[in-house]
């Protein structure tokens, strides 16, 4: 018999035959890993499963080959406190959504994992979304496709950073990037520890980087084609703001 226990984010939950599910978990130490609960979306246990709950999980399986089964108790309900904010709702379930899409089973991420839980517990404060984006920027370099906000890609002044290049990932200052600034991302203020003018106008800019890199560097070297929808909503929120 293979096993483990560890502390665990339920970052999916379907169902299966009989009211079982297939749980994936993202741990500190197996990385994205799947599993069979019996019973998983009975009234009884089926909100121990909610999107974003840590739970502490035992593992068993015959092989590490086999999926294996569950047995899940959970730490902390996440899902819950966001349940009257629906935008908070819907980066939640964005987070989930991505680390499902984006990382290969069973491989650790103890860094991302840290960053995830920090994440569930900023959305209950004011400065979730900034949060949240900043989190998709940890998330792609993970996955090797990390953006460099630090100095001008272009040789200008660092001290005045204002765009973000799409083919090169890294940051352009105002006076390089204003003959090309329809061609480039427009880069928030926050992501540089400065403040901005317009905080919503930030907000979207700062989703629309993290969009484009997730779908033209990651997401478009997998069986996706596209954002998940709670990350679509969530963008489409504060651009009707």
């Amino acid at each position: 018999m293979e096993g483990w226990c560890s502390e665990g984010i339920v970052i999916q939950a379907r169902a299966h035959a009989d009211h079982a599910a297939i749980v994936t978990l993202m741990t500190e130490d197996y990385g994205r890993h799947l599993g069979y609960v019996q019973g998983g979306m009975s009234s009884k246990k089926k909100a121990n499963l909610e999107l974003g709950n840590l739970v502490s999980a035992t593992w068993s399986a015959r092989t590490s080959d086999n999926m294996g089964a569950y047995s899940i108790e959970v730490i902390e309900n996440n899902s819950v406190p966001l349940l009257d904010h629906f935008p908070k709702l819907l980066a939640l379930q964005s987070a989930c959504a991505l680390l499902n899409q984006t990382l290969a089973e069973r491989e650790g991420h103890p860094g991302l994992y840290h960053g995830t839980l920090a994440l569930l517990h900023a959305l209950n404060t004011d400065v979730w979304v900034e949060s949240y984006i900043m989190w998709e920027l940890a998330l792609l370099k993970e996955l090797g496709f990390g953006l460099d906000l630090t100095k001008c890609g272009g040789g200008g002044a660092s001290n005045d950073l204002c765009y973000v290049s799409p083919k090169t990932a890294r940051a352009v200052s105002k006076e390089k990037g204003a003959p090309y600034a329809d061609k480039l991302l427009s880069l928030p203020q926050f992501l540089l520890g400065k403040e901005d003018m317009d905080a919503n106008q930030a907000i979207c800019d700062g989703l629309k980087i993290g969009a484009y890199f997730l779908e033209h560097r990651v997401l478009a070297h997998t069986n996706y084609t596209s954002l998940p929808e709670p990350r679509m909503a969530l963008y489409q929120h504060f651009l009707s703001e």
